[in-house]
């Protein structure tokens, strides 16, 4: 069962983005058995629905694109930021002076210590020299509240 409680979602597109690609996951738990479960076969199917999706025109959720994102705070009190991501085959690339990055900007490839005068970061994931997901921009402010 997966239920879609729409009092707070007002259109149909954003109907849509909640319930793509759940749907695809909860019909995997019920068709695959355990010992066929593979997170990385699942991706594949769920991009070759996507392409369906894109033709049918329906919005549909990519924020397994997006990067994973953990903080913590160095031994000099300064945050420390981890990325990864759910998929495999993403680079991430970032900016840290409020610019939009993209394959041109830091890639990222170790966790990235903000300097105190850093008051944004905004991430984004690319495949293939592509952007795959979502421009992610979020404060240090943000960023300091999820230290863990």
């Amino acid at each position: 069962q997966g239920n879609l409680w729409t009092e707070q979602i007002p259109t149909e597109p954003q109907v849509e983005y909640m319930s793509y690609p759940r749907a695809f996951a909860i019909s995997e738990s019920l068709w695959s058995p355990n010992q066929k479960k593979n997170w990385d076969n699942f991706i594949g199917k769920i991009e070759n629905h996507f392409k369906r999706l894109d033709h049918s025109q329906v919005n549909y959720a990519t924020s397994m694109y997006d990067p994973i994102i953990e903080v913590t705070k160095n031994k000099n009190g300064l945050l420390k930021v981890e990325l990864s991501t759910e998929v495999k085959g993403l680079t991430i690339y970032y900016t840290l002076d409020n610019a939009i990055p993209n394959q041109y900007h830091p890639m990222y490839n170790r966790p990235i210590v903000l300097s105190e005068d850093v008051d944004m970061l905004r991430l984004v994931t690319y495949r293939n020299n592509k952007p795959i997901g979502k421009l992610i921009t979020i404060s240090s402010e943000e960023l300091a509240k999820r230290v863990k």
